[in-house]
């Protein structure tokens, strides 16, 4: 008997693209457990790595607010640097995106309530399924973030959690990448 075909609504790595939103060093010590947060993203990003999934990394207004943070910086380019707050200005890298068959975009990184929410709405309106990792996002003020997380939430996009999307474009456990993304979730923050 044929297995039941897989939900639309679940990621895979033929069609998903990873996008790191403004993790820059300015706001290290303003956004709200920013350390933690590029801890996750780095390990989804090398979960993503492993998949072959695209990731792009931007930045916001470099000159005054600094690069990509160390951690994250292998993921930046120059070109993806923005004035608006959305990231839709870089509207190549999208359009990139749709023709080589990405129609889900993983969105990380900050603020919440300004770059993260415009740039998700933007992306929804030009067609992409938006997956936002829960602990891969932050931003200065706890009731922003949680408005801005129903607003995206009440408009389609998908939240999750970081180990719940490496999961997901893994799919079995006989996958060749299964170890190394088992070994990637039972990391814990190093608490230092």
């Amino acid at each position: 008997m044929p297995a039941l075909p897989t939900s639309p609504r679940l990621m895979n790595r033929q069609n998903t693209a990873l996008l790191i939103v403004d993790v820059q060093e300015a706001f290290r010590e303003a956004v709200i457990d920013f350390d933690r947060m590029v801890w996750n993203i780095d390990r989804l990003a090398q979960a993503a790595t492993l998949f072959e999934i695209p990731i792009a990394a931007t930045q916001q207004y470099s000159k005054g607010l600094g690069t990509t943070v160390d951690q994250l910086a292998k993921y930046s380019d120059p070109e993806l640097e923005k004035l608006t707050f959305s990231c839709r200005e870089l509207d190549t890298l999208f359009e990139e995106w749709k023709r080589s068959g990405i129609s889900m975009v993983v969105v990380t990184g900050i603020e919440l309530h300004v770059c993260i929410q415009q740039t998700v709405m933007d992306l929804l309106s030009y067609g992409f399924d938006i997956y936002l990792p829960i602990d891969a996002v932050s931003g200065r003020l706890k009731l922003d973030a949680k408005i801005a997380i129903d607003r995206m939430r009440d408009a389609g996009t998908i939240v999750t959690t970081c180990e719940s999307a490496m999961f997901e474009w893994c799919e079995s456990a006989i996958d060749p990448c299964f170890k190394q993304i088992s070994a990637l979730a039972r990391q814990t923050y190093p608490l230092t």
